[in-house]
């Protein structure tokens, strides 16, 4: 597994479930990576009030294009109601989508021993991950 293909994604506690459970098969964002298209590894961080790493999952591919598109074609994936969708992109003309497969759920790592061990501070939306985050998730998630 390589570095530069695994991101760690803030994500509401409603939606991690929902990913991890295998109900939500598609990930809505406001803007993406432009280098990862396909098969890369999300590291699954549900923001408050779990405030933790809660699982994995792979991304089999991801598509932009129109909000309104996306929703058409997607939104029955997304578990979303189509008016958190449309809350979610206000002002927004495209969106992106993450086709997700293979979630896996473990055992919450919380946010005080992530500081703790590697440093680690929640991405806003997602970032890469960093290699002594890496480290430490290498045996525990990855």
């Amino acid at each position: 597994m390589s570095l530069s293909n695994i991101v760690i994604m803030s994500i509401k506690p409603k939606w991690a479930k929902d990913i991890l459970l295998g109900e939500k098969k598609v990930e809505f964002r406001r803007s993406f990576s432009k280098e990862l298209r396909k098969d890369f590894t999300i590291v699954i961080y549900a923001s408050a009030p779990i405030s933790g790493i809660v699982g994995v999952a792979k991304v089999k591919s991801l598509e932009t294009g129109c909000i309104y598109e996306l929703w058409d074609r997607l939104g029955m994936n997304s578990g979303a109601s189509q008016r958190e969708f449309f809350d979610y992109f206000c002002n927004k003309k495209n969106g992106v989508a993450l086709h997700i497969v293979e979630p896996k759920i473990s055992k919450c790592i919380n946010l005080s021993l992530l500081r703790e061990q590697c440093d680690f501070s929640p991405p806003v939306s997602w970032r890469y991950l960093k290699e002594s985050e890496f480290n430490f998730l290498k045996g525990r998630l990855l």
